[in-house]
């Protein structure tokens, strides 16, 4: 008879243990998405910004300044180094800083393919980069 009632308790231990580990993932970080707007102009919308950092590093009246990125709404390049920063709340700030998000030197997203539909992965130079905006 206790062979049975280990057996469950192993079960249910196994099973807790993946629901911990499912949790993340079921509770989800917000999707970074929104679309880019490179040097040329061109709008490229962004299903899903990959590798992404959890806050933006910029430098703001000579201060260093960490803004989480879910709290942005939009990045803007400007002349000499500087960066509109566009919270959610619509405040607009002018930091130092540069337009790169993520960990790489290059900026992976996903993006739909206009001919095929299906989503596929896709990287640009952030310094080719003129606006950021998320959803």
């Amino acid at each position: 008879m206790s062979r049975p009632r280990k057996r469950n308790r192993t079960t249910a231990l196994i099973l807790a243990g993946l629901l911990l580990l499912a949790l993340p993932a079921l509770a989800g970080e917000k999707v970074l998405k929104g679309y880019i707007i490179n040097n040329q102009g061109q709008k490229i919308r962004v299903e899903k910004f990959l590798d992404t950092l959890k806050e933006y590093p910029c430098v703001y009246q000579d201060s260093d300044l960490q803004v989480p990125l879910q709290d942005i709404k939009s990045l803007t390049l400007m002349d000499g180094g500087r960066v509109l920063v566009e919270n959610r709340k619509g405040k607009k700030i002018v930091v130092f800083g540069e337009m790169g998000i993520s960990f790489d030197d290059m900026m992976p997203f996903l993006a739909k393919n206009p001919v095929s539909g299906k989503l596929e992965r896709r990287e640009i130079d952030p310094l080719l980069l003129k606006k950021i905006v998320f959803d």
